[in-house]
């Protein structure tokens, strides 16, 4: 990546930046540079990175949250980013800020359609196993309670029951 001081510098800010709002577009700097291919995956790779968008999410009011969930989501969009981003705790922070942003289940469907389902089952209060694909059109039919769509949506039925 041409601009790696200015990577460190964004994670920085992250972690130690005055206000929330300059947390808040570091973040959204995160994004920015995640929209190209090679870079998110880079970012994805770089444990820093990703440490401070968790810790965003965990403590940051809304939206720096909600800025930091569409970063991780977008290095989510990366096969190869999913085992990183799951061992630095992704699946646990977007877990825990579900109730709050809509972006939370966004992430966690693409770290499970990506690999990740398993670890976001074996999470302590995470929705059950057919909740990311393990057969889980069966389990809708099974509840007399979904539409066509809620079938291939787990997060659509979820949210309604």
């Amino acid at each position: 990546m041409h601009a790696d001081g200015a990577v460190e510098a964004v994670t920085h800010i992250m972690s130690s930046g005055t206000t929330w709002r300059a947390k808040e577009n570091a973040a959204a700097a995160v994004l920015s540079l995640a929209s190209v291919h090679t870079y998110r995956r880079r970012l994805g790779r770089n444990p820093s990175v990703v440490e401070k968008l968790v810790h965003l999410v965990r403590t940051g009011p809304t939206s720096t949250k909600k800025d930091a969930l569409a970063a991780l989501l977008s290095l989510a969009g990366e096969r190869e980013n999913v085992g990183k981003l799951v061992e630095a705790g992704v699946a646990e922070a977007a877990l825990s800020a579900i109730s709050d942003e809509e972006t939370a289940a966004a992430v966690l469907a693409a770290l499970a359609k990506r690999g990740g389902a398993e670890a976001i089952v074996s999470i302590d209060g995470a929705v059950a196993a057919p909740a990311f694909g393990l057969d889980w059109s069966a389990s809708c039919r099974r509840t007399r309670r979904s539409t066509s769509s809620e079938a291939e949506d787990p997060i659509a039925f979820l949210k309604k029951n």
